[in-house]
């Protein structure tokens, strides 16, 4: 490459609150968190930083999309991305901090890497719009954010499971793109702002909120779910508000709906004709090779069950929900592919993702229906 004077600089930072004896460590280095390492160059490097508080520092703005309601004033049963005609997409920003006390110790792991680039680099960076794909500047940078962010998952999770103290409790990730002056030293943040698929309301609870208490009427019927049979699948579906790994969200909805068919008895036409067959195998295998009798009795359960495509299509089928068997397919694959580390297109997981988030909500709907669980409707609705 030419020489060049100017670098991007990527950054993922994701920092904890840990477990650890605060007169153990130093001080937070917050210098250091601010500061931009040029060198090496093209190549992903990290680094952790602990230390105790107190720590009181700012990060740049969290920029938020969010659809401002059309129609209704207050939704009931309604997805993420997907709401009332007339909704209009807007975006804020809010300030945040990483406050921690004098007994707290904070830690920061970060992954970043300084790219070479062409002294127009930035300029045409940021004239681009959003949605400007190909070789560009803007490719680019996306590609390296998301292999910056992929780095640091790993990396929390290596804390996870060998010195988990270090990450017990999170406090944020913070991405950070920007251009470093390499021959002046100096470093200039840039703001690119992407959009995830799951994007919220903004909620207008004017009318229901009555001297700080919300009177909605939400949890009016908690008292019919004491049989705790809904608990796990309700668990999941609140996580999955705060996931922003599209395929950890996918898979964690994905078995709402695998939870929820195994909870329901449904009609199997099929299971006769596979018990004469498992007969069949079981009277061969008694006979010609008794060595592997165990093996097959503890694979019985599997030989009998029902293919979990044709049991979500019976479980649509007993709620009453009409789902075509190519979009159970298309969401087994996309499970599938994620288990068995097969590589799958960003588009692909972020359809099925959508997809399996409608089809889970509308599921949990109709299950409360069904236990006598109901939800004021909004002012005018039918």
């Amino acid at each position: 490459m030419a020489h060049t004077s100017v670098g991007l600089v990527v950054r993922q930072q994701g920092w904890f609150r840990a477990h650890v004896a605060s007169e153990s460590v130093e001080p937070f280095a917050l210098e250091k968190a601010k500061a931009v390492s040029i060198q090496p160059t093209g190549s992903f490097r990290v680094r952790v930083l602990i230390g105790r508080g107190p720590v009181d520092y700012e990060l740049t703005p969290e920029f938020l999309f969010w659809f401002e309601h059309g129609e209704q004033e207050y939704p009931v049963f309604q997805c993420p991305s997907i709401g009332p005609s007339g909704a209009g997409l807007k975006m804020s920003s809010r300030p945040r901090k990483i406050v921690a006390g004098e007994n707290d110790v904070v830690a920061m792991i970060e992954i970043s890497v300084v790219q070479p680039v062409a002294s127009s680099f930035p300029q045409v960076f940021e004239q681009q719009s959003q949605g400007d794909s190909g070789d560009g500047p803007a490719a680019l940078v996306h590609r390296l954010q998301a292999e910056a962010a992929t780095w640091l998952e790993q990396a929390i999770g290596l804390y996870a499971l060998y010195q988990y103290p270090i990450v017990w409790e999170p406090l944020g990730v913070h991405p950070i793109v920007g251009f470093v002056d390499i021959e002046n030293n100096t470093f200039r943040l840039t703001t690119r702002i992407e959009a995830d698929n799951f994007i919220p309301f903004r909620l207008n609870a004017a009318a229901r909120a009555r001297d700080g208490e919300l009177a909605d009427n939400g949890l009016l019927d908690l008292s019919r779910l004491s049989d705790g049979t809904l608990h796990l699948p309700l668990t999941l579906l609140q996580r999955s508000l705060w996931h922003r790994n599209i395929e950890l969200r996918f898979l964690e909805t994905f078995l709402i709906l695998d939870y929820l068919t195994g909870q329901r008895v449904i009609e199997d036409a099929g299971r006769p004709e596979r018990e004469k067959m498992f007969d069949v195998l079981d009277a061969y295998v008694r006979s010609e090779h008794p060595e592997f009798q165990e093996r097959l009795t503890a694979l019985k359960h599997v030989i009998l069950q029902a293919p979990l495509r044709q049991r979500l299509g019976a479980y649509f089928k007993a709620l009453g929900m009409e789902v075509d068997d190519r979009a159970i397919g298309r969401l087994l694959r996309a499970r599938n592919d994620l288990a068995h580390a097969r590589k799958i297109d960003d588009a692909e997981i972020a359809a099925a993702e959508v997809e399996v988030r409608q089809l889970a909500r509308e599921a949990l709907r109709r299950e409360l229906s069904g236990r006598g669980v109901q939800f004021e409707k909004p002012a005018g609705a039918t």
